[in-house]
């Protein structure tokens, strides 16, 4: 697929395997999942940002703001998102190995970009040295 929307199966099953382990409930898990699933679905174009903020997608899910701010507190916690403040704004952002809407021409240069922009505010994305 040279243009469209990639999202790894790897990067699904780690973050179903690591919400498995959670103490959450079955409920819990699936809200995380389609959550995850609608952050993917809107993403930007060659970006590693979504364009939808939390109440967006929580509208557009039908689900409270509260709840939706749970959830994505826990997809932080398993490493399935990061949140970042860009001025007034907070971006939800996805690991672009894991997700990716775009040419895969330009693959390369999002993942550079994310490297330089989202992971030095997350250490725990560091690859261990």
């Amino acid at each position: 697929m040279i243009d469209g929307v990639r999202i790894s199966h790897d990067y699904h099953d780690k973050i179903r395997d690591r919400l498995k382990k959670l103490d959450i409930t079955f409920d819990e898990r699936m809200a995380c999942v389609v959550f995850l699933s609608e952050i993917c679905r809107s993403l930007k174009y060659e970006s590693y940002d979504c364009g939808k903020d939390v109440d967006e997608i929580s509208s557009i899910l039908g689900i409270e703001i509260s709840e939706a701010r749970k959830i994505i507190e826990i997809l932080e916690n398993v490493h399935a998102i990061t949140v970042i403040k860009r001025g007034q704004t907070k971006v939800i952002t996805v690991n672009p190995e894991g997700a990716y809407r775009g040419d895969l021409n330009h693959h390369a240069e999002v993942m550079d970009r994310y490297k330089t922009e989202v992971v030095p505010l997350r250490p725990d994305l560091r690859p261990a040295s």
